[in-house]
């Protein structure tokens, strides 16, 4: 299928995602903390309910900690969404995919818990991206799953730049595809 292109000969772009309108992550520490204010609030509640009165125990200072993760953890999760729609920190590259591959790796934990890790990784236009199944802000394709990016498709990418390990990662920000 030949590419869709407007009159100076560009091909046109489809936004697949874009991490400032798409991204949740990181969602579930949000939503432990948010859990778990709820239910100490429940239990202070239940206990003033039955005629005991909220006291000072223990147990009281839990809602206030689970307040304060929901607050920490939101604010965590604006930040990044800023720092990631600001223009001047994303780099673009534009081309097509090549070179698609695809592992997993397993690990044990101490409680011989098996946990996968599904990794990708691709080029375009001689930039290299490997990524993995985490939650976070940033693009996660899995093409071998069924994802919309594969060898040989034509795309526009942005991203940015993060150090990490002792090694500089390129995490995609957002994904156009050309029809």
């Amino acid at each position: 299928m030949p590419l869709v292109q407007d009159p100076s000969g560009a091909p046109h772009y489809r936004l697949l995602w874009d991490s400032a309108r798409d991204s949740t992550a990181p969602l579930a520490p949000l939503l432990m903390a948010a859990a778990l204010a709820a239910a100490a609030r429940e239990r202070l509640a239940w206990r003033a309910w039955r005629g005991g009165g909220v006291r000072l125990d223990g147990f009281s200072w839990v809602p206030a900690v689970g307040a304060v993760l929901v607050a920490l953890a939101a604010a965590a999760l604006q930040a990044e969404k800023r720092a990631l729609a600001d223009p001047a920190a994303r780099r673009t590259v534009e081309g097509t995919i090549t070179g698609l591959w695809h592992d997993v790796t397993s690990t044990t934990d101490a409680n011989h818990k098996v946990r996968r890790t599904f990794w990708e990784g691709f080029a375009v236009g001689g930039v290299d991206f490997v990524y993995e199944d985490t939650e976070d802000n940033y693009w996660r394709n899995h093409a071998a799953q069924g994802g919309p990016l594969g060898d040989g498709a034509r795309v526009r990418l942005q991203y940015v730049e993060r150090a990490a390990d002792g090694r500089t990662r390129r995490h995609i920000v957002r994904v156009e595809r050309a029809e």
